[in-house]
């Protein structure tokens, strides 16, 4: 079973990210459905492979190895169906974000598209939404920031 940040399984991730999910469809309030989707597959959205269309600025040392480093974290990953996911694949993040912004129906989703607006999806982007999806995690379990 494939490993993501601090070295949770997939189920663990895709459990997280399914709990923001609901967390955000209860703030909301206003849908059909109060619970997320099941059975979503988990999207990097800054993809594993990068190097093709999301090449590094410059040529500082270290920079590579953030990147890896910035595109296991959580706020690099979101949910998304099969058919999306790999039609998402390793496009840029033009391609990327203008397929999130017609096919999506997550707050998830939504809430990355709200947070990156026009700006690339770069490793200070990954930062802010992390911080932001690590404030939904304490939300849903209030003592999640004592572990």
């Amino acid at each position: 079973m494939p490993k993501y940040p601090g070295y949770h399984s997939a189920a663990r991730i895709r459990m997280i990210l399914e709990a923001i999910e609901t967390h955000l469809i209860e703030e909301s309030g206003m849908v059909e459905s109060m619970e997320a989707p099941r059975k979503l597959w988990i999207e990097h959205v800054m993809p594993q492979s990068w190097q093709r269309h999301w090449p590094v600025a410059g040529g500082v040392d270290g920079e590579v190895e953030n990147r890896e480093q910035a595109l296991r974290r959580l706020g690099n990953l979101t949910l998304t169906n099969s058919k999306l996911d790999i039609t998402l694949s390793n496009r840029p993040w033009s391609e990327k974000r203008r397929l999130f912004n017609e096919h999506t129906t997550l707050f998830l989703n939504r809430e990355l598209l709200d947070l990156s607006g026009q700006r690339e999806w770069d490793e200070s982007t990954i930062e802010r939404r992390g911080d932001r999806m690590a404030d939904h995690i304490i939300k849903i379990w209030p003592h999640a920031d004592a572990i």
